[in-house]
């Protein structure tokens, strides 16, 4: 044979092995060519029956916890790993060949597989009809299921129901089973990365995931956001009202960078995860919509919708689904909710920044709201004409005068702020219920809230006021990073904490409560005064609750970025209308975020920059403290009747005892700042003090704490 018709030969059965490779073809039990773990997928189904699929050999076990949900099937042989339900096309569950052995194992080369289906033609759990793969095990004698071959080691099998065949269809249930390939370990198959993805099993790729950027060699994440907008027909916003929840790209932009800047190594050699967030559909707007979290389910059918997010749309294989919208119901004014892991999320600052009376001493809210406002959580909001239209009774606090307006760009982005948040609530909350999905408690690793050495956007401490001090856009919008934790921080004991050690987290600032219940803040980096007495954090040993849950323990750091859960495909919660892991989830709301201090620049002695001396046993001595104006504070939103340096008030009042106003720009940058003056005797400071703090709050009640160091000298030192 001349070379010629060699070559042509080897082409034909090349292509003869392509066709093989893509074409059905009847077949016995699925034999796997290479090792690995396995996974089955439930791509679609379109029988008028309820079909299960179990397997039948070898011995498996499959996790308690998994994607695909089952429903009774009396007389199917095997184990059973999935059933047909339209709300679950995408689930995915992982087959475990070593049970005995921890975690999850993978089978061997050569591995055989038999599976069984089951077909119910009634509402009883009785299988009708049970085939094999196996025709030889089947009563007609018949192949019920043809195999295609879509990529090595991936296997498309389309089940027929019917005895002998019936209409020959042979999409009654479509899944695939393969052995994994995941080279980026992202939770999105190679195949799919590299040719798109067969969503309904015709045999035609329908959803090009390249195409929308995704990478094999790089990790990639895929959001959609649909989002509440009042100029969408069918909504309950009143006249007037044209307020739309379409999240602030700002806001996104800094949640896409966050994750393009982690530094996770990639097969490809590039350091970071490429998140894809598609802004979807504007929906109807509705007052209250509840994914979980103990407050209703309404979220499903709205994302059941085919215009949304519905049974059929390919993304489910793919995507989290993400829902901006307004409230989660009349008792909270909650930030959102989202499931743990999974791959749903709600977002809901609706009533944030339209804060009018908040509670007392008391903490109870004694007043009854008028007009069209509203109350949650304590608090009584505006309505929508974003007018306060109450006066505060009792010992009730009035930030917002009757009549009056709260600020409509606090964020100075030019865009209403009002009902749907400022860029950094919308991305810090974003983010926060994204963490959720990929398996980050409020504690990382476990759902303690606020502890000092776990510095990530999961906390409550960080959600909304993000990470201090870096500012990543200046004097634009954002005030703080937004980010999960990058390092499993040392243990913080409780019942005996080392102030000299501090956290060591490089130059981030931490969060904590002080013995007294109120909040300070402490460098990354050096000692903390988590007593706060003033000395700097010189104590080797003192008991602190600094997480203020009112107890002692111990508090462990956890590494949110290295822990990441990335497919969701797996969990519980992947079904429509399964939340079960919302329920133990109470999220910030807005009156715990307002008693979260803004950290604000304050200058003891202005003038003094060197050494701040104050004499501590002149106690008469009266100490200059200014608050300063800077790119994201304004000193003059203070209210002054809030300010305490180190216990002690203004003594400067007037004649109904109120602190006297003193503007002046001590630091000669051309912005006022405000000028207080304390008396030494009033205050906690001791001689052996080194640095005092200042707390109060804002005339919109932002609650606010700046610190500076001091030197307290003897007399014969003057």
């Amino acid at each position: 044979m001349n070379r010629r018709w060699t070559v042509f030969i080897a082409r034909v059965l090349v292509a003869v092995g392509i066709c093989l490779q893509y074409f059905p073809v009847a077949a016995a039990n699925l034999t796997i060519p290479t090792a690995g773990r396995v996974t089955i997928e439930l791509i679609t189904s379109d029988a008028t029956f309820r079909n299960t699929l179990s397997v039948i050999a070898p011995g498996i076990a499959i996790p308690p916890v998994r994607g695909c949900q089952l429903e009774a099937a009396v007389g199917l042989t095997g184990l059973p790993v999935l059933s047909e339900k339209l709300s679950q096309h995408g689930c995915r569950v992982d087959l475990d060949a070593d049970p005995a052995a921890a975690g999850i194992q993978g089978f061997a080369a050569g591995t055989t597989f038999e599976f069984g289906m089951c077909a119910q033609t009634d509402p009883d759990p009785d299988c009708e009809f049970v085939w094999s793969s196996n025709p030889g095990n089947n009563s007609d004698a018949f192949d019920h299921v043809q195999t295609t071959t879509l990529a090595p080691g991936v296997f498309q099998l389309a089940w027929e129901d019917l005895p002998g065949g019936g209409d020959m269809d042979f999409n009654d249930l479509i899944v695939v089973v393969r052995v994994q390939a995941d080279a980026d370990g992202d939770g999105l198959w190679d195949d799919w990365e590299q040719s798109g993805i067969d969503t309904n099993g015709d045999g035609t790729r329908d959803f090009d995931l390249p195409a929308l950027g995704a990478n094999s060699q790089r990790k990639d994440i895929f959001l959609e956001i649909d989002f509440m907008d009042c100029a969408t027909a069918g909504g309950n916003c009143p006249a007037g009202d044209t307020h739309s929840h379409r999240p602030k790209m700002a806001a996104v932009n800094a949640v896409v960078a966050a994750f393009a800047n982690v530094p996770l190594a990639n097969p490809d050699g590039s350091t970071g995860i490429t998140l894809h967030v598609e802004i979807g559909n504007a929906i109807a707007h509705q007052t209250f919509l509840a994914l979980g979290c103990g407050l209703g389910t309404s979220f499903d059918p709205v994302k059941a919708d085919p215009a949304n997010f519905g049974p059929n749309n390919p993304r489910r294989f793919t995507h989290h689904y993400v829902i901006f919208a307004h409230r989660q119901a009349a008792s909270t004014a909650s930030s959102g909710c989202a499931e743990l892991p999974g791959n749903d999320i709600l977002v809901t600052l609706g009533d944030w920044n339209t804060f009018c009376i908040g509670p007392g001493a008391n903490n109870a809210l004694n007043t009854v709201p008028a007009g069209d406002d509203v109350t949650g959580d304590n608090i009584v909001f505006t309505g929508p004409n974003l007018t306060c239209n109450t006066t505060a009774a009792g010992d009730d606090v009035q930030f917002i005068a009757n009549g009056s307006s709260p600020a409509s760009d606090p964020d100075g982005d030019t865009l209403e702020d009002r009902t749907v948040g400022t860029i950094q609530q919308q991305a810090g909350t974003l983010m926060h219920e994204f963490g959720h999905n990929l398996n980050l408690q409020h504690g990382g690793g476990d759902s303690v809230n606020r502890k000092p050495n776990y510095v990530s956007i999961m906390s409550y401490a960080f959600q909304i006021p993000g990470i201090p001090p870096t500012d990543p856009d200046g004097t634009g919008p954002l005030t703080a990073r937004v980010d999960y934790s990058h390092t499993d921080l040392a243990d913080l004991n409780e019942n005996n904490l080392n102030e000299t050690i501090g956290i060591g987290d490089g130059a981030d600032t931490t969060r904590f409560f002080c013995p007294n219940g109120t909040q300070r803040t402490g460098p990354g980096t050096g000692a903390i005064d988590w007593n706060c007495d003033s000395d700097g954090g010189t104590d080797t040993s003192v008991p602190v609750n600094v997480n203020g849950d009112g107890t002692l323990s111990v508090l462990t750091g956890w590494d949110d970025w290295n822990n990441l859960r990335y497919t969701f495909q797996n969990t519980g919660d992947f079904v429509d209308g399964v939340h079960e892991t919302t329920v133990d989830i109470v999220e910030i709301d807005y009156l715990t975020y307002v008693q979260i201090p803004q950290i604000v620049q304050i200058d003891i002695k202005p003038g003094d920059n060197v050494s701040n001396a104050v004499s501590c046993k002149q106690q008469n001595t009266v100490i200059p403290v200014a608050i300063l104006t800077t790119p994201d504070f304004d000193a003059l939103s203070v209210d002054l009747t809030t300010v305490r340096f180190e216990g002690a008030s203004e003594i400067h009042v007037d004649n109904h005892g109120d602190p006297r106003r003193h503007e002046k720009d001590v630091d000669h940058d051309g912005d006022l700042d405000l000028m207080f003056h304390f008396r030494l005797r009033d205050t906690s400071l001791t001689c052996d003090s080194t640095q005092g703090t200042l707390i109060g709050g804002t005339l919109e009640g932002l609650a606010i704490s700046g610190t500076d160091s001091l030197r307290m000298i003897q007399n014969k030192d003057k």
